[in-house]
């Protein structure tokens, strides 16, 4: 397993497996994520550019995973978690949560933070065992507000999402 910065090259690469990671979620409460456009390009290509852009590349160095972040007041966001279905449960994952971590403890950050869907076992279960928690009242700043209102434009229902923190030593 190798967790490394994403070339400029593998941008779009990056939303292609947020694409075909969504798929997970067919045949739950909330399958529209499986036919969901992926994140702008936009926002990939500014987190390439703040250095905040990691794949999980498989033996053959081919990304099957990636985590897009952004730097705001409140820490460090993870925007943007996947890994391919056929990886998952490998520990790609939480290895790219960690790469996460260290660059937000790198660039002296208190928190590591993200929104997530509150019920679904590879959510917010899933990061309450690495760490994190559930943030009380919802929000805790200008930043989450503003992730909110980019859920409810993109027709996520913010009663089914959690934001959750890590504080960091």
């Amino acid at each position: 397993m190798t967790i490394r910065r994403a070339r400029a090259d593998e941008l779009e690469t990056c939303r292609e497996l947020e694409r075909r990671a969504g798929e997970v979620f067919r045949g739950t409460a909330y399958s529209e994520v499986a036919d969901a456009e992926p994140n702008d390009i936009e926002i990939v290509r500014a987190a390439h550019a703040d250095g905040l852009l990691w794949v999980a590349a498989a033996g053959n160095d081919d990304p099957i995973g990636h985590l897009t972040a952004a730097e705001g007041p409140n820490g460090l966001l993870i925007a943007q978690i996947d890994v391919l279905p056929a990886y998952q449960g490998r520990g790609f994952g939480r290895a790219l949560i960690a790469a996460a971590e260290e660059e937000a403890r790198r660039r002296g950050l208190p928190f590591i933070w993200l929104r997530t869907f509150r019920d679904i076992p590879w959510n917010a279960p899933f990061y309450a065992k690495l760490g994190f928690s559930e943030v009380e009242g919802g929000l805790f700043g200008v930043d989450d507000a503003d992730v909110v209102h980019h859920e409810v434009e993109s027709g996520l229902n913010p009663a089914a999402r959690v934001t959750m923190r890590k504080k960091l030593a």
